[in-house]
């Protein structure tokens, strides 16, 4: 009688291949030396050793001394015997029965025989979690207690990620049982098996064609190679697709805040008056803000703060992101009004001070060489779709209270078509509205009290409360005034500045030219206007959406690089030789005629970059492989891109990326230098 297996047992893999044969062979040689667990008529724990007596019955191979004398197998008489196949019966001296009165919980036991016997992939744990959560209630078998494991608990039991696991559910769901397979057997990831689940089941089949195994049962070389592009081909769709949705969910967005009657804002920046006392009021307020501008002596609780930004907050749509700075002592205090304006709390940023020499802020505790920012959102707004930005950023310190771009850049990043609006400006930016006295060009609209008040009410022939104001001779701020933004009256000048046309000429040609080189630069923007500028000097090129160098326009900025660099070092001639650094120069040229991406029998072939984004990215990747550092804002979009990760110590190519770099011909420098190295 053959006996089948418990699916507590099925949830781990079973030994193939050569370590298989290896199991076989001991057991044949040293005797079995643990017994065979069973519930009921099934093996709960020890399905390999069961397989491996089934293949020594099936060869009919002789046993070795490890059944003769001094072995629990004596009495048998074994040694040097074909293994009879009466011995493999449920009763027979090689099971043990499993007794769950006794002997506890069986799949707890079957858990423990196996996860810190096994080398088990961290894809293969969550495989196994996933199968827990698919049971569901009611145990199988003949077990009456109830499983019930939550994806939480099974990831804990297993020791990974609940993302992992929910990940690993839709592999077994949807997957083709060779993909699931695959996992299981710890060929394939549960990320891109959960890639190749979401395609129709048409397509599945192709892919599961392409999963050839060898004799031990691992898949083929053959079988990697061409399943590596195939997952770099969905996930690049995937990706487009996901990045397409959230392009059309912010312009929506923007739309629906533009369609609001009177001027509204989706998305702001807040740099509230904190108010910070001093220690001594006689000889601390040399370096206090309100030395600068006028702070809210008056307004230092969560509730007084509310009710100081309510007038100014009333431009900001329902539907709102809000960034708020914060500085180190109010950062609790910060926490609570952002709440209490009806904005819930997401994330935050903190923005490293660089300042010269060895100065440093002033402060209490410590002091103060960071500012937070404290980011919270109200109704339905669109979140980033990637994070392409860190949490923290390092800039210089400018003028008292002036902050750096960086939060401008990121915003405008995210939400291009989105009016936005900055309270407490310290200068005006394009496509930004303006509140606050120090922001050129802006206008400070003082709510007018008592007899002015009155005044203002009887002015006649359509003149502006701002306007009566100022009949009356009124300074234009005192500080005893809330100022507030008018929806109605006094709107039109947070309506942001039209933007003056751009001229492509007006930039430095090497400028431009780095521009349209690096897909990253943070002018990127204007690479269309300069695509077309230099279009007609044959300088560029347009792939899809985005304009970059040809091979005329790589040696023209090599010629103006090479204007500008200093004299290169002169070299003892007892310096031994190095290969030089390969360089975007070196294999740019390559571009212009490369060949295009060729499928043969649905496998992407191996082939050069089509384009400067895959050139630059090929390149980096290299570079992260030999070690070498690379800019920042490349690392972000290769982690971007997943086809790279970073840890707490260095950026490291994911699995992606060696399926990227593994399909593209390395450059032709990178080969001088291996030759040159050897």
């Amino acid at each position: 009688m053959t006996l089948s297996f418990h699916p507590y047992a099925n949830l781990f893999p079973l030994i193939e291949g050569q370590e298989f044969y290896d199991l076989a062979e001991d057991i044949r040689v040293n005797g079995l030396r643990d017994r065979i667990d069973t519930l009921g008529d099934q093996i709960l724990d020890g399905r390999n050793r069961y397989r491996a007596l089934v293949w020594l019955i099936t060869t009919g191979e002789l046993l070795g001394s490890g059944w003769g004398e001094g072995s629990e197998w004596e009495a048998l008489g074994l040694e040097g015997e074909a293994l009879p196949a009466h011995l493999l019966r449920v009763d027979s001296w090689f099971f043990y029965p499993f007794q769950p009165d006794i002997h506890g919980d069986p799949l707890a036991y079957v858990l423990s025989k196996n996860l810190s016997r096994r080398h088990l992939t961290d894809d293969q744990r969550r495989m196994i979690a996933a199968e827990l959560v698919t049971m569901g209630k009611g145990r199988p078998g003949k077990m009456p207690q109830s499983a019930g494991f939550s994806r939480e608990r099974a990831a804990a039991a297993l020791s990974t990620d609940a993302a992992g696991v929910e990940r690993a559910r839709t592999v077994i769901k949807r997957a083709a049982p060779e993909v699931v397979e695959a996992v299981k057997s710890g060929d394939m990831s549960v990320a891109a098996a959960a890639e190749i689940a979401a395609q129709p089941v048409e397509r599945q089949a192709e892919i599961a064609r392409a999963l050839t195994r060898d004799a031990s049962g691992k898949l083929t070389d053959e079988a990697k190679k061409a399943l590596a592009p195939l997952v770099r081909e969905i996930r690049a769709d995937k990706i487009a697709a996901k990045r397409g949705r959230r392009v059309e969910r912010e312009q929506t967005f923007g739309r629906k805040v533009q369609a609001l009657p009177g001027d509204f804002y989706g998305v702001a920046i807040e740099d509230f008056e904190w108010h910070h006392a001093a220690w001594s009021e006689e000889t601390g307020s040399e370096k206090s803000p309100s030395m600068h501008y006028e702070t809210a002596l008056d307004a230092q609780t969560p509730e007084a703060i509310v009710a100081r930004c309510a007038d100014r907050f009333a431009c900001l749509a329902p539907d709102c992101i809000l960034f708020k700075w914060v500085t180190i002592p109010h950062l609790a205090i910060g926490i609570k009004v952002l709440e209490l304006q009806g904005f819930n709390y997401v994330t935050s940023l903190v923005w490293n001070k660089e300042r010269a020499g060895a100065s440093r802020g002033p402060g209490y505790w410590v002091t103060g060489e960071h500012e937070i920012v404290l980011v919270g959102v109200r109704g339905k707004v669109v979140a980033p779709a990637t994070a392409h930005f860190r949490s923290n950023f390092s800039a210089p310190v400018g003028e008292h209270s002036e902050k750096p771009d960086n939060l401008h850049d990121m915003i405008e990043f995210h939400w291009p078509n989105v009016p936005k609006v900055e309270f407490n400006a310290r200068r005006r930016r394009d496509g930004w509205a303006a509140w606050g006295f120090d922001a050129p060009d802006v206008t400070t609209l003082p709510v007018p009290s008592g007899e002015t008040e009155v005044a203002a009410a009887e002015a006649t022939d359509g003149a502006s409360a701002a306007a009566a104001v100022e009949a009356l001779d009124r300074a234009p701020y005192d500080a005893g005034d809330t100022i507030v933004i008018d929806q109605l009256a006094g709107s039109e000048w947070l309506a942001p500045a039209a933007a003056e046309p751009f001229d492509p000429a007006s930039i430095d040609e090497r400028e431009a030219l780095k521009i349209l080189s690096d897909f990253c630069h943070k002018r990127r923007d204007i690479a269309p206007a300069l695509g077309e500028f230099y279009l007609a000097r044959g300088y560029t090129h347009q792939s899809g959406d985005q304009w970059a160098l040809r091979g005329q326009g790589w040696d023209r900025l090599r010629e103006l690089e090479a204007a500008v660099a200093p004299p290169a070092p002169a070299v003892a001639l007892t310096e031994p030789y190095r290969a030089a650094q390969p360089s975007l120069f070196d294999v740019a040229r390559q571009l212009d005629d490369a060949p295009k991406a060729e499928v043969v029998d649905g496998v992407l072939q191996t082939r050069l970059p089509v384009d400067d984004d895959e050139l630059a990215e090929q390149l980096a990747l290299l570079a992260v492989r030999a070690g070498e550092a690379i800019d920042g804002d490349m690392a972000r979009h290769l982690v971007g891109k997943d086809l790279a990760h970073a840890t707490t110590k260095a950026l490291k190519i994911t699995e992606r990326g060696e399926a990227f770099l593994a399909q593209l011909v390395a450059p032709a420098t990178f080969q001088q230098q291996r030759v040159g190295a050897r």
